[in-house]
């Protein structure tokens, strides 16, 4: 029966006792500040060069400071999990308060992650549209995965609120009568969800990216770009990896930890890339010049500047994406600015300003 060992060693990787309580929650409480510090600075990055910079604050931003919100009610749970609700703990030196009380916080870290990387995804795909809105299978690209985003969350929220007979059995583990669906099977759904909507987010832009008018090494760092905000996808698949594990173990509250941490590095990770498209304007802004903000114009007017000043657009050389496509009407023409975040728009009175320095 060697080779059975060596298929389940293959196929799923074992938990094993090597961290204790104490540990975990080191490793939580370290991702809890890193995640606060850098979200909430990424969110304020964020919504001050919407503001003031591009002068687009709109509904992706709105999203994005739920999704932080959100975020920040994960981390808080997740501490409250380690320290008092039995997380990382072995079941069997968990009294029967602290076994009540692990079965409340994973329902709420549950039905808190599960809509928080739903609306993150939801404020980048609302930036993705953007690219080309004129297009119709583009416009049908983007409503398919974000159906594919929204609905099965909510389906996947309402099934571990609502799935238990008596209803209250879902969060009281007095109730031994009665019966639940399989919640483990519902986090890793949500996994596989996560990872497949995440592959469908980087490679949908590709195509429209390589038909862009620029050279190719500029194509080779939008695409870079998309590959980067997809960043979450290596966090997903950790932690379908680590629910599927749960499915064969037993122990839960212990062997429950490693999932948790995962999807919190992935609560970090979600607002970090939703706040991305607006650190290089920001830096254009602060740090002109440097190495991530591209070519600064000169003090003297050129006809690109003067078209400029016409339209009240700035145009950043090295972030501006020309789009011309075939045919005569000239509304097919479009300007994508940011590759996929944004158009970026300067007051015409800043423009003249710094034209006549």
């Amino acid at each position: 029966m060697a080779w059975t060992v060596a298929l389940e060693g293959w196929t799923r990787v074992q938990a094993r006792d090597s961290l204790s309580h104490e540990a975990y929650e080191s490793i939580n409480q370290a991702l809890v500040i890193f995640g606060l510090v850098t979200g909430t600075l990424s969110l304020v990055v964020h919504t001050y060069t919407s503001v003031f910079i591009t002068r687009q604050f709109g509904i992706h931003n709105v999203f994005t400071i739920i999704a932080w919100m959100l975020a920040v009610a994960t981390q808080g749970l997740t501490l409250y999990g380690f320290s008092d609700g039995g997380l990382g703990k072995h079941e069997a030196t968990l009294s029967e308060s602290e076994l009540a009380r692990f079965t409340v916080i994973i329902l709420a870290i549950v039905v808190t992650f599960i809509p928080l990387v739903c609306v993150a995804k939801l404020s980048l795909i609302m930036l993705y549209y953007r690219l080309s809105p004129h297009v119709k299978l583009w416009r049908f690209c983007i409503y398919g995965i974000a159906t594919l985003i929204t609905l099965p969350s909510l389906i996947l929220v309402f099934l571990y609120l609502f799935g238990c007979q008596p209803v209250a059995k879902a969060w009281d583990s007095s109730i031994t009568e009665g019966h639940c669906v399989d919640r483990l099977s519902i986090m890793l759904a949500s996994s596989v969800l996560n990872v497949i909507t995440d592959f469908l987010m980087i490679i949908a832009p590709i195509p429209l990216i390589w038909k862009l008018n620029m050279r190719v090494w500029q194509k080779l760092g939008v695409t870079l770009m998309f590959f980067l905000g997809g960043i979450t996808i290596i966090t997903s698949i950790f932690r379908a990896i680590t629910v599927d594990n749960l499915l064969y173990e037993g122990d839960h509250p212990y062997h429950m930890a490693v999932p948790i941490l995962w999807a919190n590095a992935e609560t970090v990770l979600v607002i970090i890339c939703d706040c991305l498209p607006s650190l290089r304007p920001f830096l254009h802004r602060h740090c002109p010049g440097g190495c991530f903000t591209g070519s600064e114009p000169s003090g003297v007017p050129t006809s690109e500047t003067r078209n400029t000043r016409q339209h009240g657009r700035s145009r950043y050389f090295d972030d501006d994406i020309e789009l011309i496509q075939n045919g005569s009407n000239p509304s097919r023409s479009m300007v994508i600015t940011r590759t996929v975040e944004m158009e970026l728009q300067y007051h015409k009175a800043e423009v003249d300003a710094r034209l006549t320095k």
